[in-house]
């Protein structure tokens, strides 16, 4: 079925989308060690971005799920 293969792809993305949330996690609070501001910020951004992938990629799960 296509929607199990569509379900599928976006649940991988997904896991590579929390790799990547708890990375920058580890890496911001290295960052704050070690007081390197410039590089905070950006990862502080990057971190953000990732959450806002991951909030889309469950909307767009749902969807697929609740769609008929």
């Amino acid at each position: 079925m296509p929607i199990l293969n569509d379900l599928d792809i976006i649940l991988y993305v997904q896991l590579l989308e929390h790799v990547n949330i708890t990375s920058y996690r580890m890496l911001i609070m290295i960052a704050k060690i070690l007081k390197y501001d410039d590089a905070k910020q950006l990862l502080i951004e990057n971190f953000d971005e990732s959450a806002d992938n991951d909030k889309l990629f469950l909307l767009i799960a749902k969807e697929y799920i609740t769609s008929d």
